[in-house]
């Protein structure tokens, strides 16, 4: 019976809060005819692309325009009139209408691509390659350093971003500066601790980097202006074009948003790892994507205007310039963001009561009664038919839940341990083999390989946890708890992000390798505590 109050008393909790409240209709959804693999979204927000082995072109209210080519890679110039696209080793350059203009073949796999103005492609041996708009190649920078250099010779490039005539690079080896047509402005090779995002600001004067271990602020001569670190991996980065704001999603589930001279303007909490973000050019709208399956919109400050939901990992968001137009899209679907904070629904006025009707004076009769003097209603006080009102009542059953809720609470924790004495025996149970719990089976027997992989790596982080007694947050603490297993453990954790996160769907074998690698280290990590 208590169990019951208590559970009512949540139930009329929940019930007092208006359901979706802050839960967006998107303004179109629209379903990808494969998977998509790059979002692409023009400066006006008049045109938007996706990737994939259908390039799908559709217009900023969501109508589709064609959908043809293979491009795992897309970027739409500002105005969406030139449609830059990569296929393995294949660049070539399209029109809006998706006429083909040009073709070049590179001599390598693109992994980044970006189409500011002039295009730029990065390939996955860790060069750059800087081309025009009529597929001219102007100029190749090589992030591996020099040949002769030790140690110099691979460079594995995350992310390129590009603004204008300045381009930033950051790979393994570091971050690369670069401006016109691959003109190297600057090099930092020493910040080298696992760079993940890069992103510039509209003037081309401020430069921020993400890694493993937090963010950094340059300005456009390479200098340091501040750095902030993280708890948890950066993976995704904006910076507004005026350059006053800069958004970071990581895995610790949060957004934070900085300003120009580091201050932490704002956080804001969601309910998975953040995959992607996007910022309006003068920092007033901020678009956040999240492993929840939910688009998150929020205004300058942080604060939450709606969110909507998708049919998966939400993996890419962007908005126009102006922040007045927003997308998001999962694996297979691709939405309109609806920007404008939704208004409210006016209270209707309460009826009016109706004024008292006037009782009759009484009938005189002969003999002594007194007579009975009429009291008068106060006519400023009409009396309500609602009595205090819906909102009240609600606030009332509240209040009788929480009252309920607490007495309940502490009956409980005065009360013996109930569990205890029932558990307890006199007579020793039989001796049962103890049965190591494996997370990750679940997910390998419903084909969910990238879960697996996650849950191989969680459970190494838990394992290292408990053989230590040391606080693991990062993957970094993991190493430095066991430094005699650091290569390897650097080398297990290093496989479980690819299978989880890259881009290429994994295979069963290799999850399955990556399974007797765990139970190998897990044998040979001996209890430190």
């Amino acid at each position: 019976m208590r169990r019951a109050v208590l559970i009512l008393c949540v139930f009329l909790l929940l019930a007092s809060f208006p359901a979706g409240a802050l839960a967006l209709a998107p303004s179109w959804r629209s379903p990808a005819p494969s998977d998509i693999t790059a979002l692409s979204l023009s400066a006006d927000g008049s045109y938007i692309l996706t990737g994939g082995e259908r390039v799908c072109l559709y217009s900023g209210d969501g109508t589709p325009l064609w959908q043809e080519w293979t491009a795992e890679l897309v970027a739409c110039s500002a105005d969406g009139s030139r449609i830059a696209c990569v296929d393995g080793q294949s660049l070539f350059l399209l029109t809006r209408e998706g006429t083909a203009i040009w073709r070049e073949e590179m001599p390598s796999p693109a992994v980044c691509l970006a189409f500011p103005g002039r295009i730029v492609v990065a390939d996955r041996f860790g060069k750059v390659y800087f081309y025009d708009a009529d597929g001219s190649l102007r100029a190749t920078a090589d992030t591996r350093g020099d040949p002769g250099d030790d140690g110099a010779i691979r460079s594995d490039i995350r992310a390129i971003s590009s603004c204008g005539e300045y381009t930033a690079v950051i790979s393994t080896r570091g971050l690369f500066y670069y401006r016109d047509a691959g003109r190297k402005v600057w090099t930092h090779d020493e910040m080298t601790d696992g760079g993940t995002a890069v992103a510039v600001s509209g003037p081309g004067k401020d430069i921020v980097a993400g890694s493993d271990a937090g963010i950094r602020f340059l300005d456009n001569k390479g200098n340091l202006v501040w750095s902030q670190k993280l708890r948890r991996p950066v993976t995704a980065l904006a910076i507004s074009g005026d350059g006053s704001r800069v958004v970071v999603g990581s895995q610790d589930n949060t957004v934070r948003c900085f300003d120009r001279e580091g201050e932490e303007v704002w956080v804001f909490e969601t309910d998975g790892w953040i995959r992607d973000v996007a910022v309006s050019g003068d920092g007033s709208r901020v678009l956040a994507g999240s492993m929840d399956r939910q688009a998150y919109l929020l205004d300058g400050t942080g604060g939450l205007i709606g969110t909507c939901n998708l049919d998966g990992w939400v993996d890419h968001v962007a908005l126009s310039a102006d922040g007045t137009a927003g997308i998001a899209a999962s694996l297979r679907e691709v939405i309109g963001i609806p920007m404008e904070t939704p208004t409210p629904v006016e209270t209707p006025a309460p009826m009016e009561t109706p004024a008292p009707m006037e009782t009759p004076a009484p009938v005189e009769t002969p003999g002594e009664t007194p007579t009975i003097e009429e009291i008068p209603v106060p006519a400023e006080e009409p009396v309500s038919g609602w009595g205090p009102g819906p909102y009240a009542l609600i606030l009332g059953l509240f209040a009788c839940g929480a009252v309920f809720g607490v007495g309940y609470l502490r009956r409980e924790r005065s009360a013996p341990a109930r569990e205890e004495l029932v558990i307890a025996s006199p007579t020793p149970p039989e001796e049962e083999e103890t049965i190591e719990p494996h997370p990750w089976k679940p997910a390998l027997e419903q084909g969910d390989l990238r879960g697996a992989a996650r849950a191989l790596s969680g459970q190494m982080i838990t394992l290292i946890r408990e053989r230590t007694g040391v606080r693991i947050v990062t993957t970094a603490d993991a190493l430095t708890a066991y430094p005699g297993q650091k290569e390897a453990l650097a080398g297990f954790f290093e496989d479980a992000d690819r299978l989880a996160y890259a881009r290429a769907e994994p295979e069963m074998e290799e999850v399955l390798a990556l399974e007797v690698e765990f139970f190998r280290l897990a044998g040979e990590m001996t209890p430190l505590r």
